[in-house]
């Protein structure tokens, strides 16, 4: 693959969980906030394929009732690749994985495993509409070294991009 060093790019992200779809086993509907900022470093491109590494940082906080469980105000760094493949002039495949895990407390080392996949319809006007899924799975020590508080998740999402 050819090499580019001199193309960069940055994008945001952000999330909210409107209506939850489950509960916890306490019976408590928890909501969650996540917004990510990083930059893209296209280190190798062909015609239908298109690598990138990206670097940035990423924000989650929790929203639950009388506190119950959770973690508020959380900020960590992100670096992960990116694959794009590109399946015509108007459709283009993201795939993206990442593990980064956190500083340790209590013992235990916090955590975040993600993979989302996206699918763009490119437009006329150089911008696009999407559709995202993803898969996350957080683990985070809580105060106590004896107890833990997790979560997965998978979200379907559309979009817009210009």
């Amino acid at each position: 693959l050819p090499f580019f060093s001199d193309e960069f790019s940055i994008s945001s992200e952000f999330s909210f969980t409107l209506f939850p779809t489950s509960t916890s086993i306490f019976k408590i509907n928890a909501r969650f906030l996540r917004a990510n900022t990083q930059i893209h470093w296209h280190i190798a491109r062909q015609r239908t394929l298109r690598i990138s590494l990206q670097a940035g940082v990423s924000y989650l906080t929790s929203f639950i009732p009388d506190s119950a469980y959770g973690y508020q105000n959380f900020i960590f760094p992100r670096v992960f690749p990116k694959i794009e493949f590109l399946l015509s002039q108007r459709m283009t495949i993201e795939t993206l994985i990442s593990y980064m895990p956190f500083i340790k407390a209590a013992g235990k080392s916090p955590h975040e495993f993600l993979y989302q996949m996206t699918l763009f319809y490119h437009l006329m006007n150089q911008s696009s509409i999407l559709t995202s899924t993803q898969y996350s799975d957080i683990s985070f020590p809580m105060s106590s070294s004896l107890h833990e508080t997790s979560q997965n998740t998978f979200h379907i999402s559309f979009g817009y991009r210009y």
